[in-house]
């Protein structure tokens, strides 16, 4: 199964406001001694042991004078006048760590020549590798220069390169980048720069739209498994005490107002608790791919000439009677109310209006309205009911486009009549060339709907414990008698 991961892409500024020299912040990502010619000042990182390797990309015009990191940055000190002057642009991102150290390189100079350097920025990168501790933290630092460049230096600065959605166009060139070499080389996990809540709600939705009943409950598991608290920021040196099990350093000052142990000790909690909700949610995930895992391989096993046959035409033994079902329901031989108010039974599976609502309002007798055998019973026996919804819905003249498509369903009852002895793998392939799509929409969802609940069903009746025998009627079985079937079972299934 392809792991999902969230890509880490932070932009932020290096401001002098802040008490910021962004000679000093190149010195540290760089890993080099690096000196400020105004006062002579040296900052020497030159002991970092996690810089892997450091490039200074320049557009062709500035490479006649730009032939240095200390040269560059010093340059951009003295050109910045404002004592509340933004120096630079920073952009750090995270990198797979199942790529190889070759592939990692090649996927940041291509990216920060593609994105930055084109369009007329001096890049200066360097690739960090995880500290100690730090489990498999590779990463990127992009220090960007500010404004466009002259012959002999900087001009102007470029408002545009502050736009949001150019750090989003950003974003999802460098994780198309990722997903690209990921897949070259055969990993198992993918980047995705949605939020966790974001993905979750993504499953549900395709749970929902599901054609299949191991379809849906796959994205059910996935969803499952994203049913977590994200983990919160934590600083680097927390988390490092953390992780070696020791105190947290009892650094001085505030933070929002909590001193700073405190704090960190807060966050550190959260991390933790966050951490928890994200295995806990993995193994609530992986019980239920177990379970489902099972209930398939006990499906086989009951009967593996019929799955045989599903395997060939991609239709489920539930998939195929809940089609059957639906299609007598609009046979054209019954008469026209009964074809009506079986459209008015699929209505509620419609893909773009919302009338769930109505139909729990106006039918609550119903127990199920996602049954569309207890739905269209009810309609077809109580024609008061199906009046009531009838007329609830027609006070709503937003939903005009409802009745037209109730007559396209209630007149599609010969198509479907025609297709009874396809599988319905093969029907549904085929169904939007028979009728406008979202019509077609509502019937597969409604098929989808009633395959789920004949299923489980069948695994109720099978679950459940066999009756004791009646010591009355020991050794005796009257001639008459004969077992009502279960609910759901071909047997009993409403064929209106």
């Amino acid at each position: 199964m392809t792991e999902v991961r969230s890509a880490h892409v932070q932009a932020k500024l290096v401001k002098r406001s802040e008490g910021r020299n962004v000679i000093a912040a190149a010195a540290y990502r760089s890993g080099e001694n690096l000196t400020d010619r105004r006062d002579f000042r040296s900052f020497d990182y030159s002991r970092r042991q996690q810089v892997l390797a450091t490039r200074l990309i320049a557009p062709e015009g500035a490479s006649e004078w730009i032939t240095s990191r200390n040269l560059l940055w010093n340059l951009v000190e003295e050109t910045e006048r404002r004592k509340d002057a933004q120096l630079a642009r920073e952009l750090e991102v995270s990198i797979p760590a199942e790529l190889d150290q070759t592939t990692r390189e090649e996927l940041v100079w291509q990216f920060c020549e593609e994105q930055f350097v084109q369009r007329g920025m001096i890049a200066d990168v360097a690739i960090h590798g995880p500290a100690e501790g730090e489990g498999l933290n590779f990463h990127f630092h992009a220090l960007l220069t500010m404004r466009e460049l002259g012959e002999d230096g900087f001009g102007k600065k470029v408002r545009e390169w502050n736009d949001n959605a150019l750090l989003d166009e950003w974003k999802d060139a460098w994780i198309a980048l990722c997903n690209a070499a990921l897949e070259r080389n055969s990993v198992d996990v993918r980047l995705d720069r949605r939020s966790i809540e974001e993905r979750r709600e993504a499953a549900l939705s395709a749970a929902g739209a599901a054609t299949d009943w191991i379809e849906e409950r796959r994205h059910l598991i996935e969803a499952e498994r994203l049913n977590y608290t994200p983990r919160p920021h934590l600083p680097r040196t927390p988390y490092l005490a953390m992780e070696a099990a020791q105190p947290i350093p009892d650094y001085k000052g505030t933070v929002d107002g909590v001193p700073m142990p405190d704090k960190w000790r807060q966050d550190v909690a959260a991390w933790k608790a966050a951490r928890k909700s994200r295995d806990e949610a993995r193994k609530r995930a992986d019980e239920m791919e177990q379970q489902l895992e099972a209930e398939i391989a006990a499906l086989a096993e009951k009967s593996p000439a019929s799955d045989q046959a599903d395997a060939e035409d991609g239709t489920s033994a539930e998939q195929q009677e809940a089609f059957d079902i639906i299609a007598a329901m609009f046979d054209p031989q019954k008469p026209l109310d009964a074809r009506n108010s079986a459209a008015m039974a699929l209505m509620v599976h419609h893909p773009e209006w919302q009338v769930e609502t109505i139909f729990k309002k106006m039918l609550p007798e119903l127990t199920n309205v996602q049954d569309v055998r207890e739905v269209s019973a009810l309609l077809t026996t109580d024609h008061r009911a199906a009046r009531r919804l009838d007329d609830e819905i027609e006070q709503y003249s937003d939903w005009d486009d409802l009745h037209d498509d109730r007559v396209a369903l209630r007149d599609f009852g010969s198509t479907l009549a025609e297709n009874r002895t396809q599988p319905w793998a093969k029907v549904e392939k085929s169904l939007v060339q028979w009728v406008v799509g979202h019509v077609a929409e509502t019937i597969k969802r409604a098929v989808t709907a009633l395959a789920s609940i004949l299923r489980q069903e069948r695994l109720d009746a099978q679950n459940r414990p066999a009756p004791p025998p009646d010591k009355a009627d020991s050794g005796s079985v009257k001639p008459d008698a004969s077992p009502t079937p279960p609910r759901g079972s071909p047997s009993s299934s409403l064929k209106p």
